[in-house]
């Protein structure tokens, strides 16, 4: 993680009291016990090296912050002659200075993130902008985010189907028995996560939405084919309905549940990548168990409650929706060549409208423009090289080797290589 300070001042960060305040929020980092002091890195710990007639001087670029802009100057001079640092610790225009940190262990970033953030917001500040960035700050602020998003949507899809199993059966049988079916189903789901230690990643957080979505089906179906017989039969007993409602659905439930979870199957080992394959792992799981719970539950309790009627079911003829779906249904089979035509139209738009796809997976775009992070990635970028480096290591067979011509002339043609990609 790193703590940017930017000064748009006229002496940028070469001021005593912006270098005081370099020295401050290097000494409280150095503080804190999840931050390795030994990776921090700032104008208040780094050394200048100059030549002198003697040899190479090592010496840090100040021992105490400067009192006076005069000793201030003199550091920006010795700053400036030192390239090494120019842009990835200290702004080209001497606008922003970098304090980088470093964490033991990535578990602890997002309290790492609060505690930097807390950090800045009681600085000592006299105009400076303080911003926390790095690929550290955006995981910790990422986790926040999933936490936000799983707590608020969670809740949110099981109300929306609860209303949709109202509206649809109009009973509490009919609104509790899926919401078993559901629960189970991202309960079994997310608890196997957590109990073989796999994180919730990005894409996992929209595991449970989807199981909510997807596994209540097979048990609407399920309970829509009770009604349905509970309406033409009323004289059966609820055994003798529960048995005809399975012996029409076990087959499709059981397919549709296969179909899926082999389509989640393929996700998880055609991917490489470790959050891809624990979301079709698991959601494999979930909806299979949700295919069980409508193959065993669902039939049990409805034969343990009493039969009621369900207003949506009439025996007197199909209900509103049954016969809009009738018309619907008339519609695409006389105009078939149509229905057809604009599925092929839809299907090429579709394919040309892929291909245009851009693979660019930006962390900090997760992110509204607006958001802390998103603001700091952004002022670091316009001051310096960049919140993010990319380390190239080269290596060679034998000691020594990297120092042959030919190996420099490579090493010098990948230099060129890089300042000619990133000009573009």
């Amino acid at each position: 993680m790193v703590i940017a300070v930017v000064n748009k001042g006229e002496k940028g960060i070469f001021n005593p009291v912006s270098l005081q305040l370099i020295q401050w929020l290097t000494d409280e980092v150095m503080k804190m016990p999840e931050i390795n002091r030994d990776r921090v890195v700032s104008l208040a710990t780094e050394d200048n090296i100059t030549g002198n007639a003697e040899g190479m001087v090592v010496e840090a670029f100040y021992e105490t912050p400067p009192t006076t802009q005069s000793d201030a100057d003199n550091i920006r001079q010795a700053v400036m002659d030192f390239p090494l640092y120019l842009g990835s610790l200290v702004a080209r225009d001497g606008s922003a200075a970098l304090i980088v940190t470093e964490v033991y262990d990535a578990n602890v970033a997002p309290k790492v993130y609060q505690k930097l953030l807390e950090l800045i917001e009681r600085a000592p500040t006299h105009g400076e902008e303080l911003h926390v960035a790095g690929d550290g700050a955006v995981s910790g602020y990422l986790v926040t985010y999933i936490n936000a998003d799983s707590a608020r949507l969670v809740p949110i899809s099981v109300v929306i189907i609860t209303l949709l199993c109202i509206l649809s059966f109009r009973t509490w049988r009919g609104v509790m028995i899926p919401t078993v079916v559901i629960l189970s189903a991202a309960a079994s789901a997310l608890g196997l996560m957590a109990a073989f230690g796999v994180p919730i990643y990005v894409i996992t957080t929209s595991m449970p939405i989807l199981l909510v979505g997807v596994a209540v089906a097979d048990s609407i179906h399920v309970l829509s084919q009770y009604y349905e017989e509970l309406a033409a039969h009323p004289e059966k007993t609820q055994r003798e309905l529960v048995v005809r409602t399975m012996l029409l659905m076990w087959r499709p439930v059981t397919i549709t549940t296969l179909t899926s979870m082999v389509g989640f199957l393929g996700i998880s080992i055609s991917s490489f990548m470790p959050p891809m394959q624990a979301f079709g792992l698991f959601s494999l799981i979930g909806l299979g168990v949700a295919g069980l719970f409508s193959l065993t539950f669902v039939p049990a309790a409805l034969v343990i409650l009493k039969p009621i009627q369900s207003p949506a079911f009439k025996s007197n003829g199909p209900d509103i929706f049954s016969r809009s779906m009738d018309r619907a249904g008339g519609w695409v089979l006389d105009h078939s060549k149509t229905v057809l035509a604009l599925a092929l139209v839809v299907s090429i738009a579709g394919v040309m409208g892929a291909l245009k796809l851009e693979v660019n997976e930006s962390w900090v775009e997760n992110f509204r423009s607006s958001e802390p992070i998103y603001l700091a990635d952004a002022a670091i970028n316009d001051a310096l090289d960049g919140s993010n480096t990319l380390d190239i290591v080269i290596e060679t067979p034998s000691k020594e080797d990297i120092f042959k011509p030919e190996n420099l002339q490579r090493i010098d043609a990948l230099q060129t290589f890089f300042k000619n990609f990133t000009a573009c």
